[in-house]
């Protein structure tokens, strides 16, 4: 009796294992040194993981157990001051996962200031990676158990169960939904990357501006890759994150573009409404396949049109030539190439305004035929002159030539800046 009763109890207890798991995820962001405030780009990688959490459903709960908010900093300056920064640190991400809706009770703070580097401090990549703050997320899932009522009626067969739609999750964003079948048949020959932080954009010389030049704020850009012989009558269904930026939700409804040897085009007999899914919302998008397999894939990019926007003129000194140079800003997220004049003496584009410092990148030669480059330099530390105006508190209006007006809180924007050799980074003092 004794036996039987302990083998029972075995037998539920593996039942109970069997239907739920515990999962851990661990996600790293990175600071500037001596800095603890959340930048745009930081943000919007915390949501990526908040986005990767799986949702309570019919046939799971999901409960988010403890999350864990870990500070830590290279061994740069003081250890006591460092051990106050890493607790600012941890204090600006606990914040923002309040906001976020994360409980305070569930939320447990650490920080040991230098004591717990993940590198070596020896080199700048090394003190890159330990100034740091490490989120762990612990999560239950439960799976439900399919109840065993007799129904009132026959049930209903399924005869084609490849109808039923799919939800698959981005990477870094966004969700896609798509028939069972094609998906399990085509996965090898479709993937999707969203790209959301301006540097990226630059790197895969993707800039938001349309055909016609027209400066664009970017929603979500997203890589397609398709298999050209895997595309006929195939539809999917592409729901992108609403982004937050400056305070403000990013206007809806907007148009979608796709890249083409001429630019950013809209992208045709497209409409984008607005869904929500467990709380979140998203723009959603039906696109056609066959659109993105000319070369095995392509790339859209979900934006709206920015009407103010102020020229700024970038002039090299010290005999420097300009040979590549773009302005951009992860909030809101932009990248713009710049224009280059006068002998490769200047460089210019319009700037909207931003909440966030925009960011230079310049390539240059000296007089000596070195190549230099400034990499991700905010433009008011350049030396700079004549203001061309403020950019001033408010939100996304909309002006009589249906183009978005971003507005925020007042800043100055010059007509000139001035590129010296010293503010390269690779510069080099004789």
């Amino acid at each position: 009796m004794i036996r039987s009763t302990c083998l029972l109890i075995l037998l539920l207890f593996v039942m109970i294992q069997s239907l739920s798991s515990q999962i851990t995820s661990v996600k790293s962001i990175y600071f500037a040194t001596g800095k603890y405030e959340l930048s745009f780009i930081i943000k919007s990688k915390i949501d990526s993981v908040l986005y990767s959490i799986p949702e309570s459903d019919s046939t799971q709960t999901v409960t988010l157990k403890k999350v864990f908010v870990n500070g830590h900093t290279d061994n740069v300056g003081d250890s006591i001051v460092n051990v106050k920064l890493s607790l600012k640190r941890t204090n600006s991400v606990t914040q923002y996962l309040v906001k976020k809706g994360i409980s305070k009770s569930i939320l447990k703070q650490n920080y040991w200031g230098e004591d717990k580097p993940l590198r070596s401090n020896d080199n700048d990549q090394g003190k890159f990676y330990n100034r740091r703050v490490d989120i762990i997320f612990k999560y239950e899932i439960i799976k439900k158990k399919k109840a065993n009522a007799i129904p009132s009626q026959p049930p209903v067969v399924e005869n084609n169960p490849c109808n039923r739609d799919t939800l698959i999750d981005i990477p870094l964003g966004g969700k896609l939904k798509i028939k069972v079948c094609e998906y399990t048949k085509g996965k090898n020959c479709l993937s999707f990357e969203a790209i959301n932080d301006p540097d990226s954009i630059r790197q895969g010389n993707s800039y938001t501006v349309d055909n016609t030049g027209a400066p664009l704020i970017s929603g979500g850009m997203y890589n397609i890759r398709v298999c050209p012989e895997d595309c006929k009558d195939k539809f999917i269904t592409l729901l992108i994150p609403i982004r937050i930026i400056c305070g403000f939700d990013l206007p809806v409804p907007m148009n979608l573009y796709i890249i083409t040897k001429k630019g950013w085009q809209p992208l045709p007999k497209t409409i984008m409404k607005e869904k929500r899914i467990g709380g979140l919302r998203y723009y959603e998008v039906t696109l056609d396949l066959c659109q993105f397999a000319s070369v095995g894939g392509g790339r859209i990019n979900c934006d709206f049109k920015i009407s103010k926007t102020k020229k700024a003129k970038f002039i090299a000194k010290d005999g420097l030539k300009i040979i590549k140079a773009s302005i951009y800003s992860a909030g809101p997220l932009y990248s713009y190439k710049m224009q280059i004049k006068d002998n490769k003496q200047s460089a210019s584009c319009q700037i909207p305004c931003s909440c966030e410092e925009p960011l230079a990148y310049i390539k240059a030669v000296t007089p000596k035929g070195d190549t230099i480059t400034m990499k991700d330099k905010p433009i008011n530390r350049l030396n700079k002159k004549y203001t061309r105006g403020y950019c001033r508190t408010g939100s996304y209006i909309q002006d009589k030539r249906n183009l978005w007006v971003f507005r925020i809180k007042e800043k100055a924007i010059y007509r000139k800046y001035f590129l010296y050799e010293l503010d390269f980074d690779n510069f080099k003092v004789n």
